[in-house]
């Protein structure tokens, strides 16, 4: 009889139940790495968040679908993914100094090999994931009021939350080759086309906003991840 009243009141419990929601479970950003052959443009998309998705070169696609700086995409318009030609030649970056606004800002130049530029560590914190396989950056665990700062010089080129995979994603431009990544659960304070220095906030980690504390930082080459950790005091140069 014991047994039978146990059994009963499993299948009580389990049928009064049957419409509870199936748990979530947090996963480090990640996408659809196939690359198709063609790709529709979407309302808020843009040429870098779309070369992001797929791990392509922005150049490369620009050349290849006849686009002219600075990119501007209409909804509907398709963009050929495949690419076959070759690579168009790419330009390197100088920091120079702006003697009328006494800042320095990176700027893109044709001629000058840039021996100034350096990347630096996003956040003081270490990281809880490394590169690898599984992921094609780095996470972070931010503490309360721990800023993300711009890796190193560059022109911010996407700030919003499109990507599947990020909540709030910032994409900055260092130069032809060489982009970093800045995935959060956060408000940025930056904006599309800001120029910002290496070192400068681009967000600050506060709770509640940041329930988690999680933050994940991508550097690419030419559209293809790169481990960002050996980058670290390194001059911005081909790896």
């Amino acid at each position: 009889m014991r047994l039978i009243s146990l059994t009963l009141s499993l299948l009580l419990v389990f049928g009064c139940n049957h419409n509870l929601p199936a748990p979530v479970y947090e996963r480090s950003p990640s996408f659809d790495r196939r690359v198709p052959d063609a790709y529709e443009v979407q309302v808020g998309d843009s040429l870098y968040a779309i070369a992001w998705r797929y791990q392509l070169n922005v150049n490369s696609i620009a050349e290849f679908n006849d686009l002219k700086p600075p990119y501007l995409l209409r909804p509907g318009k398709i963009l050929r993914l495949k690419i076959s030609r070759p690579e168009p030649p790419q330009k390197k970056m100088t920091v120079t100094n702006n003697v009328n606004k006494g800042i320095t800002r990176a700027v893109v130049d044709k001629k000058t090999k840039n021996d100034a530029a350096f990347w630096s560590k996003p956040v003081k914190s270490e990281p809880t994931q490394k590169f690898g396989k599984t992921s094609s950056g780095v996470d972070y665990m931010l503490s309360d009021g721990e800023k993300i700062r711009a890796s190193s010089s560059g022109v911010v080129v996407y700030a919003g939350t499109g990507l599947r995979g990020y909540i709030s994603l910032v994409i900055i431009k260092h130069d032809s080759d060489w982009l970093s990544a800045y995935g959060m659960n956060l408000p940025y304070s930056v904006a599309e086309g800001d120029q910002v220095l290496s070192g400068e906030s681009i967000a600050v980690n506060k709770s509640p906003e940041n329930l988690t504390g999680k933050f994940h930082f991508e550097v690419r080459y030419k559209g293809r991840p790169i481990d960002p950790v050996p980058l670290f005091g390194r001059k911005i140069q081909p790896p």
